[in-house]
């Protein structure tokens, strides 16, 4: 089975494309141009495709022959969250592409992991209010 791994260069993808690689499959990294990948995790990848997850054409060509999707990108900079553009284009419009992506291309096995409170740093004691602090 050949799988698409979004947001493949971070440290939440190591242990799954390990994984996924343990398990016999191929993995094709998908990631933004500016990621940076160490030389073990691209080692792992049987093909890397470069592009942004809030752009529907570069998840879309990221879909060609894929059989599975493991769906990790998401905001991960502080300042990302500072106003709702980026998270919303990255998380929200991220996610419809990889899901009309996938829908259009008949792949059925999707799983999503995108989660920011998992990927960014919040300092504790401190919180933002979904309706005053956007």
């Amino acid at each position: 089975m050949q799988v698409l791994v979004t947001g493949a260069f971070g440290w939440t993808a190591a242990a799954i494309v390990k994984a996924v690689k343990h398990a016999g499959h191929k993995v094709v990294a998908f990631d933004l141009p500016t990621a940076v990948c160490s030389d073990e995790m691209r080692a792992l990848f049987d093909k890397v495709v470069l592009g942004t997850i809030a752009v529907f054409a570069d998840v879309y060509c990221a879909t060609q022959s894929i059989d599975a999707i493991i769906h990790l990108a998401v905001a991960i900079n502080k300042d990302d969250y500072q106003k709702p553009a980026i998270p919303f284009s990255v998380n929200v419009q991220g996610a419809y592409n990889v899901f009309e992506s996938a829908r259009r291309r008949g792949i059925q096995k999707i799983v999503l992991m995108s989660e920011a409170a998992v990927h960014v740093h919040h300092p504790e004691g401190e919180y933002l209010h979904a309706v005053t602090d956007w």
